[in-house]
């Protein structure tokens, strides 16, 4: 399942995907098509859960979703090519679960199972929906509709997150069910999108690469009308609010149609960038609003410092309670996951002293220079130490979290560490979306860059000559990544050879909370 994407230079370029390769949002392959009998809803999800992956981390529920998305009309038990998922209104009454049907641009309809409902403090409209697939892939929306991210395990490209603001469409949500004055939301907004892209191997790279890039825009709001007439997958005749965001350059256009009863969704078709086009996205069983039942309290709590206030987990639990915990305690629901930061007084100390390691070893290097009568490999030298003093940069154990495929693998749902400081717990931030940042001798035009990206990964790229430097233009402006730019190797004395690689190092721990 791959997708053709051109050299470096041309990634603004829309990709195309393979004839026959589907992308985010898949269902079974079509040998399991054929082997699927006809059968109703009810005997479909009965399934052997001894045969789920040993790994996943709530083993019913995988079994649920697998078999909840098998559901194939009736013209579908002997295709020798996916086709819509569309069901009739009798199998929809006999789904057990909250389900919608999505369809990426160009490819079939499927049905995607909800599988964890975030309640966002104690607004009932704010909530982080997560839709799964049977292949794991994840959709997470918000109640009005929109993506807030996407993430495939066995498509490309396989993340997508939102990284603009949503509070005018929020605020629509509100109106629609007369809770205020449609006048009083925003007319204007920002719209953006990160996404993680895989580059697979060519002439000029010996293996797969992944790449982040975004899309923006500014877009204005409208409402088409208050009276649309829809029907819904399952027979039902509704009215909605017809609300549409339209990028100002005239790029693209998204419709919601938002149920005046309670906000939802019913409806929506939005733009999420060139690389993936269209989405559409419509109701077929109503999700609930997930309760705020405060749970009973537990001795021996562990506590963890956020950006809203200290929130407390068992001890030993993992990121996803965590991730839950920190959606129960605060009323924003603005997360940007790709930089979520874990951090620790232990592990800081750690830091402070590999920092002064390598203030020591700046300091050798300038002697080093300045024996050698090199007055221009000192001041170099002496303009990374100040540099390095000036970096934001914190401690942390993790870079970026998905909660979507946490749920399903406990590799990806890793233990928060334990605080052996009373004084001092465990800590959790989150960075905001930027574009990418320069550091180091940014001016002096090294032949050389290193970009270390919000997920810590470090590449190293040749910018000996002008064609190179187009070629790696578009790695060099990776949104959320620092770019770091040393002392040409050829220019560093014996014994310091390595170190641009190691300042790139520490360039993994920057503090995107406080870093802009």
């Amino acid at each position: 399942m791959l997708l053709y994407l051109p050299p470096y230079p041309m990634l603004g370029k829309p990709l195309k995907f393979a004839a026959a390769a589907l992308t985010a949002l898949t269902l079974a392959s079509c040998a399991q098509v054929a082997e699927i009998e006809r059968a109703d809803v009810k005997q479909l999800l009965l399934l052997d859960v001894g045969n789920v992956p040993q790994n996943t981390v709530d083993p019913v529920w995988y079994a649920a979703v697998s078999a909840g998305l098998m559901l194939w009309p009736d013209n579908q038990q002997t295709v020798q090519e996916p086709q819509d998922i569309v069901l009739s209104p009798e199998q929809i009454r006999e789904i057990p679960f909250a389900a919608n049907y999505f369809r990426l641009e160009n490819q079939v309809q499927i049905l995607a199972i909800l599988a964890f409902p975030n309640r966002i403090g104690d607004d009932p409209s704010s909530v982080r929906l997560q839709w799964a697939t049977q292949y794991n892939d994840a959709a997470e929306t918000d109640a009005v509709g929109r993506l807030l991210s996407l993430e495939l395990l066995f498509a490309q490209p396989s993340a997508s997150h939102f990284a603009g603001d949503n509070s005018a469409l929020l605020c629509y949500g509100k109106a629609a069910q007369g809770l205020l004055d449609a006048a009083s939301c925003p007319q204007q907004g920002q719209w953006a999108y990160d996404m993680t892209l895989q580059i697979d191997a060519t002439d000029q790279t010996a293996q797969a690469l992944s790449y982040d890039t975004r899309e923006s825009a500014t877009v204005s709001y409208q409402v088409v009308s208050t009276t649309a007439q829809l029907t819904m997958p399952n027979g039902e005749s509704v009215r909605a609010w017809h609300v549409r965001e339209q990028a100002n350059d005239g790029r693209f256009s998204n419709d919601f149609y938002l149920d005046p009863r309670n906000g939802k969704s019913l409806k929506a078709k939005q733009w999420l960038g060139s690389m993936l086009g269209y989405l559409e996205s419509e109701q077929v069983v109503l999700w609930a609003t997930p309760a705020t039942a405060a749970a009973p309290p537990l001795p021996n709590l562990q506590q963890v410092n956020t950006s809203v206030g200290p929130v407390q987990v068992l001890p030993g639990a993992r990121m996803a309670a965590l991730y839950d915990a920190l959606n129960q305690a605060s009323s924003s629901a603005n997360y940007f996951s790709p930089l979520l930061r874990v951090h620790s007084c232990e592990l800081e100390q750690q830091l402070q002293a590999r920092k002064a390691g390598m203030l020591v070893r700046l300091r050798l290097l300038q002697q080093s220079y300045r024996a050698d009568g090199n007055q221009q490999g000192l001041q170099a030298a002496e303009a990374l130490e100040q540099q390095f003093n000036s970096w934001p940069l914190k401690a942390t154990y993790l870079h970026g979290f998905s909660a979507a495929k946490s749920r399903f693998d406990l590799a990806l749902n890793p233990k928060l560490p334990q605080s052996e400081q009373a004084n001092c717990p465990v800590s959790l931030a989150f960075g905001q979306p930027q574009p990418a940042q320069s550091v180091g001798l940014v001016e002096q035009g090294s032949d050389s860059a290193w970009v270390i990206r919000a997920n810590g990964e470090i590449r190293n790229l040749n910018l000996a000559n002008e064609d190179a430097r187009k070629q790696h233009s578009s790695l060099l402006q990776q949104p959320n990544s620092i770019v770091f730019y040393g002392i040409d190797e050829a220019d560093l004395p014996p014994g310091f050879k390595d170190l641009n690689q190691q300042m790139s190092l520490f360039l993994q721990h920057w503090d995107f909370a406080h870093g802009e």
